[in-house]
């Protein structure tokens, strides 16, 4: 290996070390709270499903017995906290296999002194009550938080240090496969270090159980990104966007730290559709409610890990995460022939919109899924449709029998496709659409009767199903707002200065055509109770226009490219803050 790079991957180890020293010192004591979500972490078994009551903070229920573990605790005294929301019988405290006390029927709080401190640097807490049966389940208390005061002082904590310094190195070593200079190794390494360092900081997350996992998710993201990088032909931009792409959607969008509001409900459907019902359906959250088809594509292909015994809350969030994982490399691949610096640009303007992040939290995951595949489609469509039209169909029935609203995408965004090709529509894609579509037409035909049942609701009127009552003006008026709220004001002016008028390729004509076939939604939801969140489906295109507005208004003075350079830096921390908001306090 030559002097530099070895230089730049033991700076890059040098700094997890460092980083771990920093978060041991100055990082929270480690908290299991329910009502920060943070209980997920340090849990081990025991709990009930997370229930999220309207407008109050999240309530998780124990059974007979809930266990929690911290580790890579220092040495010295401690003391474990062990607070409850209610218990209607006494609940008894054992920390490594030995009975503390028990907490009394309403009385909430118990603390619990180890002079001892830590054996071997850690603590199992165990909560063991009488349950009772309410409804079909059996529970125990309602959990408030358990937390460990561990003593304080300088060290250097054994097994995070090991993992950070490794998480550098490896980051490091996977850009330089990638192609980066040895000093970009080595900031890489340092950037893996610090989100993962900012991912175990609240709570006091280090001492928990995925302290252990989320070094090596980032370091097989980054290595991913670096392979993907290199499979592409991609250059060192690409493999910028595809690490920024893996960390948003791999990591963040699947933190066990995130409150994620109808992850229980997938949840629940995954196990409907593993017990053979094909055709689940859903009620919409009109002030009339719908019921919907609510397709079974998302969940039939995880049901073999839901079958082999994986948490199905996981499985769900896992799947609509590395889905978008793979929706990040399909656009970079697509968009490649426009430009290295433009492709990969548009990737990462793609995942900083405000209204792509959301989607995790509010737990659209089966629509998200069916908007990633979508997007796929596209990359078949306008690209040079690979594997042929079995490819293509595929893609197409995967995306429309995975949620109602990206069959209705997948629709609109098809008509306008074949229009903006014309005379070029080929008999591949033409093969495709008809097979992929037919497909369709034989699931959905299930829900026949439903959907006619329901058919002339959808003369109501827009505004979630309230009819006529704001007027065309007030709902002309929310649906910008939430327009420009999901797309964000900086992509909107960024696009505003993209090419517009002129000869385009092929690709941005295809590229165009499918970000006005998903504007087209906009209008439907102007006169109608139909909804299908179509700012998932405008993302890519409306990305794209951003980037090459950007690198105009770059290209044209040192004006322009501190404006662009403005304007990006403010997208950048407008995404930071919506992964914050989303990971840290929403539903809490």
């Amino acid at each position: 290996m030559p002097r530099a790079q070895a230089i730049a991957m033991l700076l890059a180890a040098a700094s997890g070390l460092a980083g771990a020293v920093l978060i041991d010192r100055y990082a929270p004591p480690p908290s299991a709270s329910v009502a920060e979500g943070s209980e997920e972490c340090f849990a081990t078994g025991g709990l009930d499903e997370r229930e999220i009551p309207p407008r109050h903070a999240p309530i998780r229920w124990m059974g007979a017995r809930a266990s929690f573990v911290f580790a890579d605790l220092p040495a010295g005294p401690a003391a474990v906290e062990v607070r409850l929301r209610g218990n209607a019988s006494p609940v008894a405290v054992a920390i490594d296999g030995q009975v503390r006390g028990e907490i009394a029927p309403q009385g909430p709080r118990g603390r619990f002194e180890l002079p001892e401190g830590p054996r071997g640097g850690r603590v199992e807490v165990v909560l063991q009550t009488q349950p009772s049966l309410r409804g079909l389940r059996q529970l125990g208390a309602l959990i408030g938080s358990v937390r460990v005061l561990p003593s304080e002082g300088w060290r250097l904590p054994p097994a995070l240090s090991l993992r950070l310094a490794a998480l550098g190195a490896l980051s490091a070593a996977a850009a330089l496969v990638a192609g980066l200079a040895p000093a970009g190794a080595a900031l890489f390494g340092l950037l893996a270090v610090l989100v993962t360092g900012l991912g175990l900081w609240p709570h006091g997350l280090q001492h928990s159980l995925y302290a252990a996992r989320l070094p090596w998710f980032v370091a097989g993201a980054f290595a991913a990104a670096a392979l993907a990088t290199r499979w592409l032909g991609s250059a060192a931009p690409g493999f910028a966007a595809l690490s920024a792409a893996f960390v948003f959607h791999g990591i963040a969008a699947t933190s066990p730290l995130m409150v994620v509001s109808d992850a229980v409900f997938h949840a629940h459907v995954l196990r409907d559709v593993a017990g053979g019902d094909w055709f689940p359906t859903s009620l919409t959250q009109h002030a009339q409610p719908f019921r919907i088809p609510y397709g079974a594509a998302f969940y039939g292909l995880l049901v073999p890990a839901y079958r082999a015994g994986l948490d199905p809350v996981s499985l769900v969030r896992w799947g609509a995460g590395l889905s978008g994982c793979l929706a990040s490399v399909a656009l970079l691949r697509l968009l490649q022939p426009l430009g290295a610096a433009r492709a990969a640009l548009a990737v990462a303007l793609w995942i900083s919109l405000p209204g792509t992040f959301v989607v995790y939290s509010a737990g659209n995951l089966s629509n998200a899924f069916g908007q990633w595949v979508t997007l796929g489609f596209l990359a078949w469509w306008a690209g040079r449709a690979p594997l042929g039209a079995p490819m293509g169909a595929l893609l197409l029935a995967a995306a429309g029998a995975s949620h109602l609203s990206s069959l209705i995408v997948l629709l609109a965004v098809s008509a306008a496709l074949i229009a903006a090709r014309r005379a070029r529509l080929d008999r591949t894609r033409l093969l495709a659409l008809c097979i992929g579509f037919g497909l369709l037409a034989l699931y959905y035909s299930h829900y026949a009767g439903l959907v006619l049942e329901q058919a002339p609701r959808l003369l109501e009127g827009g505004g979630q199903g309230r009819g006529g009552g704001a007027g065309f003006a007030g709902h002309l008026t929310s649906q910008t707002l939430a327009f420009v709220e999901k797309c964000g004001v900086v992509a909107l002016l960024l696009a505003a200065a993209a090419r517009w008028r002129g000869p385009v390729s092929p690709l941005e004509r295809d590229v165009r055509a499918y970000t006005l076939g998903a504007f087209a939604m906009f209008l439907v939801a102007l006169v109608s109770p139909l909804e299908v969140r179509y700012v998932l489906a405008l993302g890519p295109g409306l990305a794209l226009l951003a980037a090459e507005g950007a690198l105009r208004l770059a290209d044209r003075n040192p004006v322009g490219r501190l404006a662009v350079a403005a304007l990006l830096l403010v997208q950048a921390l407008l995404a930071i803050r919506a992964i914050v908001e989303s990971v840290l306090y929403r539903y809490r």
